[in-house]
């Protein structure tokens, strides 16, 4: 099996993406991942501008959901680019397929 561990406790907003940054590592390759705004905006309904703090908040307490995400669209990859976004479509996807990873 194909094991991709996540760093997510290192992860920052990055402002001029509108994303939350986190990494990958598969071997000793290590890849760069972005949740855009408006996928945590389809996990939780943002009702507050976001920025550095708040975005952090939504992904530490979604990363049941954004990393699953994170893992689909990287094993559907070559492997062979370094970033990947995760994006509302993304997310709508994976609430069809794994509709229990959103049950609260």
């Amino acid at each position: 099996m194909i094991d991709l561990t996540f760093t997510s406790a290192v992860r920052h907003w990055v402002a001029d993406r509108e994303s939350v940054e986190f990494s990958g590592q598969w071997e000793a390759t290590r890849y760069r991942f972005f949740v855009t705004r408006d996928a945590l905006n389809q996990i939780e309904a943002l009702s507050f501008p976001v920025d550095g703090g708040g975005a952090e908040r939504v992904f530490d307490e979604n990363q049941g959901i954004l990393l699953p995400a994170a893992h689909k669209l990287w094993l559907a990859s070559d492997k062979t680019q370094a970033e990947f976004v995760v994006t509302a479509e993304e997310i709508k996807a994976l609430r069809k397929e794994q509709p229990a990873l959103f049950g609260r």
